[in-house]
């Protein structure tokens, strides 16, 4: 399936559907949890393999990094990696329904940063979080976003860093 997986049928939907970007929506292959399971190591297959698949059909891919993983409900739990989604490493916030983890901005730069620098060159445009108006305030979110943009531009500095609805 297109969500990581390698299904030539579901690349071959949508190139011949006339797609040339796919947004990597909430962050689900290129998902932090998945990405790094254990703080400092990297698992790269399945966006590896995403975005291979994606781009021998002249398919661009488009990562929401940190997709919504700041947030959960009570019965979901936050797509963070377990050694970043505690007390001790977020500060965590209840707004509402959702769960809000607030993670070190120092961590946040390190995965930015680890991401832009593997994929640089085939990768241009970065999504920084997925809705964050639903769970983050403008403060909030314009901490994160100003660290990814510097950590973007500092690994690839012809990338560009943008929220939801931005006009790259």
């Amino acid at each position: 399936a297109v969500d990581g997986g390698t299904s030539d049928e579901a690349y071959d939907f949508r190139a011949e559907a006339g797609d040339r970007w796919i947004r990597d929506w909430d962050g689900i292959v290129l998902s932090w949890s998945y990405t790094e399971p254990t703080e400092g190591e990297f698992v790269w297959t399945n966006f590896d393999n995403f975005l291979n698949e994606a781009t021998k059909r002249g398919i661009r891919i488009l990562p929401i990094l940190g997709g919504g993983c700041n947030y959960a409900q009570p019965s979901v739990p936050p797509n963070l990696p377990t050694w970043l989604a505690n007390a001790t490493r977020s500060q965590i916030v209840y707004k509402g329904t959702k769960i809000v983890y607030l993670f070190p901005i120092l961590e946040w730069r390190n995965f930015v940063r680890a991401c832009v620098t593997r994929y640089k060159g085939r990768i241009t445009h970065w999504e920084i979080f997925n809705e964050p108006a639903s769970y983050l305030t403008p403060a909030e979110y314009v901490s994160y976003l100003q660290a990814a943009y510097e950590e973007i531009k500092a690994a690839d500095p012809a990338g560009f860093a943008g929220s939801q609805k931005t006009n790259f």
